[in-house]
Parts: C-alpha cells; structure tokens; sequence
C-alpha cells in the first residue's frame, strides 16, 4: 500500500503462539533492564596549567572516592586537555560527565600524541593514594574547575 510516496508494510503476527508470547516477554525484560541510570551525570569544565602555562594533552582522571556507589567507568570520569589546555568531562553528550558524588583528581601529561607517549611529570600527580587535589560534583555550570600544578617536566 502506497501512502503519501512512502511504503506501507503491514505484518501480523499471532500472538497466541507460545513462542511469540515468549520472545515478547524477552523483549520486555531486555528492555527494562536497558533503562538509562537515574543518577544525573554534571559536566565539569575547566584549565590545567603547569607552572602558569596551559598544558596541552594532559590526561585528567577523576577517581570516585566511593567507589562501591557507582558502576564501571563511572569511577573515573577523564578528560584530555586541548591545546589551551581547557578539558571538559560530558561535551556532547547527555551520557557522558560525572555522577555526583566526591572525586579525587590525577594528572598525567602526554609527551606527545603517540601510543608510546610518557609523563612528562613523571607520574609525580598519577597516583590518586598522593593526589591533594578534589573535587565534588555537581559543580555551578558557571564555574569553571582549575587546576594548576607546579613541577618541573622530566624531573
């Protein structure tokens, strides 16, 4: 049946057969179990600089100080910095940003953009066990959240 120049498919399925009713009953449990989390997730803005210049490609992690509340990568929202060394946790996507809660914050800083790239703060603010820095979600939309270390590269 053709409609307004878009084609009509019309199917009917039975569904008193027993394996239709069970494939149905699948479905709905699937789709229960994929109901998106109720937990609201906030995007945290801000500007890494090392030794008052921006820091580019530096590897921020945020590490959920009570782990056990949240699932998977949930734990540990990051980010990489740009060339101005801004980062964002949750641009363009409603999925993405951290859940609330308290975060411990680590740093590492890219030599470069390749696979075999070091710290070039040789992981002296890698370790969330030593880290000083925190930081609690939500966080003012307004706000952003800077940090600025101070250290010598390669040192």
């Amino acid at each position: 049946m053709l409609v307004n120049n878009c084609v009509r498919i019309e199917v009917f399925v039975r569904i008193d057969s027993p394996m239709v009713r069970l494939s149905l009953i699948f479905i709905g449990i699937y789709a229960l179990g994929c109901q998106p989390s109720e937990q609201k997730r906030h995007p945290i803005r801000g500007l890494i600089r090392v030794n008052g210049v921006p820091a580019e490609r530096m590897i921020v992690q945020m590490h959920c100080v009570n782990p056990s509340s949240k699932e998977g990568n949930d734990r540990y929202p990051s980010a990489l910095t740009g060339p101005d060394g801004r980062f964002e946790i949750g641009k363009g996507s409603e999925r993405l940003g951290a859940l609330e809660g308290e975060y411990i914050v680590t740093f590492s800083w890219l030599s470069g953009p390749e696979l075999g790239a070091t710290d070039k703060l040789g992981g002296r603010f890698a370790d969330p066990k030593s880290s000083k820095y925190r930081i609690e979600v939500p966080v003012d939309r307004e706000r952003t959240v800077d940090f600025d270390l101070l250290a010598q590269p390669g040192k």
